[in-house]
C-alpha cells in the first residue's frame, strides 16, 4: 500500500508559510514617497504691467512688487499671506482665489515713495486689476503700504484717508484701515494715467 501525504500536514505548512511571508511584508518597512512636484506655472506676462517708468529708485523695492504680482498671478495665496504684515490680516483666502482666477490684467499705476510722522519711508502701490466676466466689478482699484517690517518690505493696508486721496471719488467710506495716520504723503498724490 502507498502512503499518501498528510494533507492536513501539507496545507498546515502552506499556511505557515503564507502567514511568515504576510508578517514579513507587513515588517517592511515603507519610506513614504515624497508627494510629486509639479512644475511651476508659467507667468503670462501679458497679465503683468509694471512699467519701468513707475519703478522706484530702490530696486530692493522693485523686486519685492515684482513677487508682489508673481504671486498674485500664480494664485499662491500663502506665499501672498507671508508678504503680508503680521500686524494685520490680508485679504482672506477667498476673495483673493475669486479675484486671481478672474484676473486679465493687474498694472501699477503708482509707486511713490513716502515718509511717516517718525521719519520712517514707505511706499504707496496703488494698482489696478482688471478680471473676465465672472465677477461683478470688471476693474478694482487698490491701493496699499509697502512698509519695513524686521529688516523686510511687506504688504499693508493703506489708511482710508490715503485711500480716498488717490482714488478720489471713487474711495469707498471704508471705516478707518489699520494704520490710519501713519503716513504723511510728501507732495501731490500721483496722477492716474
Amino acid at each position: 500500500m502507498i502512503a499518501k501525504p498528510n494533507i492536513l500536514c501539507r496545507c498546515g505548512a502552506r499556511l505557515a508559510l503564507a502567514c511568515l511571508i504576510a508578517a514579513g511584508i507587513g515588517a517592511c518597512e515603507r519610506k513614504p514617497q515624497p508627494p510629486a512636484r509639479l512644475p511651476p506655472p508659467v507667468i503670462d506676462e501679458s497679465l503683468i504691467d509694471f512699467p519701468p517708468e513707475m519703478h522706484a529708485d530702490d530696486p530692493v523695492v522693485n523686486q519685492f512688487v515684482g513677487q508682489v504680482i508673481e504671486t498674485c498671478v500664480k494664485g499662491d495665496y500663502e506665499k501672498f499671506r507671508l508678504l503680508w504684515t503680521v500686524r494685520e490680516d490680508p485679504f482672506p483666502r477667498q476673495e483673493f482665489q475669486r479675484g486671481w482666477n478672474a484676473l486679465q490684467k493687474l498694472r501699477v499705476l503708482a509707486l511713490q515713495k513716502m515718509k511717516t510722522s517718525k521719519g520712517q519711508y514707505l511706499y504707496s502701490l496703488h494698482v489696478r486689476a482688471e478680471f473676465d466676466d465672472t465677477v461683478p466689478e470688471p476693474q478694482k482699484e487698490l491701493v496699499l503700504l509697502i512698509v519695513k517690517e524686521d529688516d523686510q518690505w511687506r504688504l499693508a493696508n493703506a489708511p482710508a484717508h490715503h485711500r480716498k486721496k488717490i482714488l478720489g471719488s471713487t474711495a469707498e467710506d471704508a471705516s478707518p484701515a489699520p494704520g490710519d495716520g501713519l503716513i504723511s504723503t510728501s507732495g501731490a498724490p500721483p496722477a492716474k494715467p
